[in-house]
């Protein structure tokens, strides 16, 4: 009978060519590149939220910088320096991913208080709007008003032509400031009506209080929107802008124009204003000719 030997043949030398060990240089090398690439694409998303509100993007560009360094030195390295690298890209995507999220937190943040400020600003501006077509336009509280002499009258024209003046010039520049400004000048005007007389209507203290309210609301929005650098350079922005000059009036007027808000007829006159006039102990109220 005739044996047949038969010898264990190793293992087929391609396979062991095409499988490459976990840890080899070359598996090294593509999981640090691929961990790199996906910081950068963090961090680009975060340069772009961040700029797109305003944000500080400089600590973002350094990190930036920083893993394209690191992605260069793991393209080089070798297998006895690769060690060493992949401490210095762990770190490096760890710092790089905390600065991306808390950018990003920033420009949400953000973006929520410039809605928060946009929303109230709005309201704010229909508030002033309400305000000059009845008290200036169709002169609501008009009949109301009684003045102790025609010096404490004239007096109180002056306070309303002036403050007229300034709401309008602060109501035309269409900022979230320009509106607390002119807020604040219409609720200092119906106080002021209201120590007059004013308040007597049925209307003035449901009118005075929304006007607060919506005052209050925009300063509370510009606050907290103050909170986060980029709305604190907004609002600084808008606080810098130069006021409206006196002799601006009239495009100012064009500009209410445009937005739907009417000038005041030059030519209608108020209701008679009242003052009272004590003489020899008696008390007598006299009429005075409207003013417009």
């Amino acid at each position: 009978m005739r044996t047949v030997s038969i010898a264990t043949s190793p293992t087929d030398s391609r396979s062991d060519q095409r499988s490459q060990p976990a840890d080899s240089p070359a598996s090294q090398r593509a999981e640090l590149l691929g961990q790199i690439f996906s910081a950068q694409a963090e961090l680009e998303h975060a340069i772009t939220e961040a700029s797109s509100h305003g944000g500080d993007i400089t600590v973002l560009k350094a990190q930036m910088q920083t893993l394209g360094t690191l992605l260069r030195q793991v393209g080089k390295a070798d297998a006895a320096s690769l060690a060493g690298v992949r401490a210095s890209v762990t770190e490096a995507i760890a710092q790089a991913r905390s600065a991306a999220e808390q950018r990003v937190a920033s420009a949400a943040t953000s973006a929520h208080h410039a809605v928060e400020i946009m929303e109230a600003s709005a309201a704010a501006r229909r508030s002033v709007d309400s305000f000059i077509h009845d008290f200036y336009e169709t002169k609501k509280f008009e009949p109301y008003l009684s003045f102790s002499s025609p010096e404490d009258e004239k007096a109180y024209r002056d306070r309303e032509a002036q403050r007229r003046t300034y709401i309008e010039n602060e109501h035309a520049k269409g900022t979230p400031q320009g509106d607390l400004n002119a807020s604040n000048a219409a609720i200092a005007q119906m106080h002021d009506a209201g120590a007059h007389g004013a308040d007597k209507s049925p209307e003035f203290q449901d009118r005075l209080d929304s006007m607060e309210k919506a005052r209050d609301d925009l300063r509370g929005a510009m606050d907290r929107g103050a909170k986060t650098p980029a709305a604190l350079a907004q609002m600084e922005q808008i606080r810098s802008a130069p006021p409206a000059k006196a002799d601006e009036l009239s495009d100012v007027m064009a500009a209410l124009r445009d937005a739907g808000v009417r000038d005041a007829p030059a030519a209608v006159p108020s209701a008679p204003a009242t003052y009272s006039q004590k003489s020899d102990g008696v008390v007598r109220t006299v009429a005075t000719s409207g003013r417009g």
